[in-house]
This record gives C-alpha cells, structure tokens and sequence, in this order.
C-alpha cells in the first residue's frame, strides 16, 4: 500500500506541475499579445496620450488593457486614425462606471 500511496502522490505532483507549467505559458502568451498590440496602437497616439497612457498603466494596469483594446477596435474598425490626449480622456471615462450620488438628509 506503500507503493501505491507514493506513486499516486508523485502523479499528483507532475500533474500539479503541468497545469502550472501550462498557466504559465497562457499568461506569457497573452503578455506579449499585449504588447504587439500595445505597439501597434502606440504608432497612432500622439505624445501627450502616450504620457497619459504610461501613466495609467502604472497606477491601474487593468484599466490600461481595457483602454488599449478600446483604442485598437477603433483603429481596427477606422472610426478613428490617430489617438490624442482628448480622445483618450473620452475612452477612459467610457471605462468608468458612473458614481452614484447619495444625497444625506438630517431629520
């Protein structure tokens, strides 16, 4: 029964292991999808929009993803030919869920 514990465990092990191995690969996968699209779309924004986009990318990584793909279905689709500051403000705020306001009142 020794045996047959311990082969099980060591299954268990390479099997724990090759589904690291292959979440590791998708992840880099998807990095550097990213990135090709990230250079792609990067051609097309002027300076002042790269700035803001740097800038996001560092404080909300996920944010800035979701911006990059919103800004790379429009110049895929032609709705826009060059991506500026203005334009990137716009595509952010269309990110942002709006806030609701609670209005307090004393009784």
């Amino acid at each position: 029964m020794d045996e047959l514990e311990q082969i099980r465990m060591k299954r268990l092990q390479e099997m724990q292991a090759q589904a690291l191995n292959n979440q590791m690969q998708q992840e880099v996968q998807l990095q550097q999808q990213v990135e090709m699209i990230e250079n792609a779309v990067k051609t097309k924004m002027t300076k002042e929009a790269v700035s803001r986009y740097g800038n996001i990318k560092a404080v909300c990584p996920e944010k800035a993803v979701h911006a990059l793909m919103v800004m790379a279905r429009a110049l895929e689709t032609r709705q826009v030919t060059q991506i500026d500051d203005g334009l990137l403000k716009h595509f952010l705020g269309a990110l942002t869920p709006q806030k609701k306001e609670f209005k307090i009142k004393r009784v």
